[in-house]
């Protein structure tokens, strides 16, 4: 176990953290497009994003403490911090990996793909799904290489996530925390949720082309005859 994965497993949290923040613009001259998978994320898209940062904010505290512990003379902690950290396992329960490692870069990439589609979408940027009145088909940046950029990065976001916090080596792995009942169940809710959203980005995806198509017509075709795939270059 390394002081090294500090700057590591703090990284993919802020990284995260920006990832799964919409810049929300606050203007309601925008019409929401209903639909039955609006329906279903627009009640939900403050909460799970609060959610989802906030566990990893937890598991990113309590990691780092408990690596910590290692370098900190057992004396300078008082027997209730140290029970507590006690609970959380020892030192050696938080392994540097290259696992550990890959997670972290793919959120970082991940946010950085995130906050470039902020900046470039601007107030056009909503979690829902809607047509402002002077609505523009925006076309540089990531939206030059893939239709969906910031489908693609929260993609990425949840898979190294998953690696940072979740693979062998991890502390949530290896310190046998997820043994307890709270814990385990919060993982699976976490887990879940990120496979519900992931799934119903993938089914918002088409209606999202056929919305845009219609609302910029000869101008969103073209783009799309250029910018052919919609989440990963040459794939799909």
């Amino acid at each position: 176990m390394s002081l090294a994965k500090l700057p590591l497993i703090f990284v993919a949290a802020v990284g995260f953290h920006i990832s799964v923040t919409a810049p929300d613009a606050a203007e309601r001259d925008r019409v929401v497009i209903p639909s039955a998978i609006e329906r279903l994320l627009t009640p939900f898209s403050v909460l799970v994003p609060r959610f989802l940062k906030g566990t990893i904010w937890l598991v990113t505290a309590a990691e780092t403490a408990v690596i910590l512990t290692r370098y900190i003379p057992p004396h300078h902690i008082s027997p209730g911090i140290a029970d507590v950290l006690g609970k959380l396992g020892t030192p050696d329960a938080s392994k540097l990996t290259t696992i550990s490692v890959l997670g972290s870069l793919m959120v970082v990439m991940s946010s950085y793909i995130r906050w470039k589609c902020y900046r470039t979408l601007g107030r056009f940027f909503t979690y829902e799904l809607s047509i402002r009145d002077d609505h523009k088909l925006i076309t540089s940046g990531p939206y030059s290489v893939v239709r969906h950029p910031s489908y693609t990065g929260l993609a990425i976001s949840f898979a190294g996530a998953c690696l940072t916090y979740g693979a062998p080596g991890s502390w949530l792995r290896e310190s046998g925390i997820l043994g307890l009942p709270f814990v385990s169940g919060v993982a699976k809710i976490w887990t879940a949720l990120m496979v519900i959203v992931v799934a119903c980005l993938a089914v918002r995806i088409p209606h999202e082309d056929k919305l845009m198509a219609q609302s910029i017509g000869k101008e969103w075709e073209e783009w799309a005859q250029r910018v052919k795939y919609r989440l990963i270059p040459g794939i799909y």
